[in-house]
């Protein structure tokens, strides 16, 4: 039995013996197809706000964003899918995963016509994040094997490549200028460096374990400057100045947070943790707004629709809520 089909019958097997002790019930999960029992790594909405893509180990499903069953599936050639992201346009999106401890690879789908145009192997292991330049000329990939890689769109050419990382690279985002790009990942570190060079600016070394999730404000709201949100497994949430590497305040939590997203104005964002809570954040203060149960796993994947500012969670027991 692979490790796939294991771990669904034990979920399974979990999930029954919680409702017959009656400690779980399966209205917790309207949702939530079994066929979606493996953990949902990565969700995007289309710039429309009318589709929904969603990421696993089964591949790529559309998702209607109402009811969100499943409309159509994807013929990914990846073995794992860890990231989604639409262009800045929204007439392409990019497709990150691969094989463990073989390769890693970026599919790049024409939207909306959902064809596969093109498949780039840049990694010795998987991608697991992706990320789009503001003015959608470039996109950049992070993978296990430590190394992140910037990419012409039009292309596809390599543009350069980062390495400053010793441990895989958890999350990737361009700054609004294209000329930087900020990385994080399990060597507890967050990396400023080069678009164009692969030159490191700085490093921001105050996390003292994993940094799972990095997000950029999508406006600059403190003193004019760029402003970071990293998540990491030392508990904490921490707000940056990344350009001048200014650590501006941080908060413990006591659940390990997993994912981040800010909302569209950049006043507030939202934090996924560990023991399957969604909490939200005032960005001025970190002062905690809003807590809520909305999982029984990690909250590991976020996703916050264009056009109605709604917010999708993906945990690494399957739902999606």
């Amino acid at each position: 039995m692979n490790d796939l089909a294991f771990s669904t019958r034990l979920r399974l097997w979990l999930l029954f013996i919680g409702v017959m002790l009656g400690t779980t019930s399966f209205a917790e999960f309207p949702s939530t197809p079994i066929a979606s029992i493996a953990p949902i790594t990565a969700i995007a909405w289309s710039k429309d706000g009318k589709s929904l893509v969603v990421g696993s180990q089964q591949g790529l499903e559309i998702r209607s964003p109402d009811a969100l069953s499943v409309v159509e599936m994807l013929p990914t050639k990846l073995e794992h899918v860890h990231d989604l992201k639409f262009s800045p346009d929204g007439k392409m999106l990019l497709v990150g995963g691969g094989s463990p401890s073989e390769f890693g690879s970026i599919e790049v789908w024409d939207w909306p016509h959902r064809a596969c145009i093109r498949t780039i192997v840049g990694h010795d292991d998987v991608v697991h994040r992706i990320a789009w330049s503001h003015h959608g000329k470039l996109w950049a990939s992070a993978g296990w094997d430590g190394v992140c890689h910037v990419f012409d769109s039009d292309s596809g050419k390599l543009v350069t490549t980062f390495a400053g990382h010793s441990r895989p690279v958890l999350a990737i985002d361009f700054l609004a200028d294209g000329e930087t790009i900020v990385s994080a990942g399990s060597d507890h570190t967050i990396q400023v460096w080069q678009t164009n060079t692969g030159a490191l600016i700085r490093t921001l070394s105050n996390h003292t374990n994993t940094v799972n999730d990095i997000a950029i404000a999508p406006k600059q709201t403190i003193d004019s400057l760029p402003a970071l949100i990293s998540v990491s497994d030392d508990f904490t949430v921490r707000l940056w100045q990344p350009t001048i590497g200014r650590l501006v305040r941080f908060t413990k939590l006591e659940s390990k947070p997993k994912s981040v997203v800010w909302h569209s104005g950049g006043a507030r964002f939202t934090v996924g943790c560990e023991d399957g809570t969604v909490r939200q954040f005032d960005a001025a203060t970190l002062t905690e707004q809003m807590k809520e149960q909305a999982s029984q796993g990690a909250v590991i994947s976020l996703a916050r629709s264009p056009v109605t500012h709604e917010l999708i969670i993906g945990s690494d027991s399957g739902q999606i809520k």
